[in-house]
């Protein structure tokens, strides 16, 4: 779960439907059911450095090296 899915979670939690655009994923089935996971792979991004997740790989890179 990310920061990026609340605004779709408060959505679904209010019944006000999620407008297209919106990135993120409704975290709601996961808070019903802890057994569903909400995502496999996150994106990072922080001053320079950045990073992506995945269930079977991490790729990072700093600003720094």
């Amino acid at each position: 779960a990310e920061l990026i899915d609340i605004y779709p979670t408060l959505c679904s939690l209010l019944k006000v439907p999620i407008p297209k655009s919106v990135l993120g994923k409704s975290l709601l089935p996961t808070l019903r059911d802890p057994r569903i996971s909400p995502r496999t792979d996150a994106l990072s991004l922080n001053r320079g450095s950045h990073s992506l997740r995945t269930d079977r790989w991490a790729y990072m890179k700093y600003k720094n090296g």
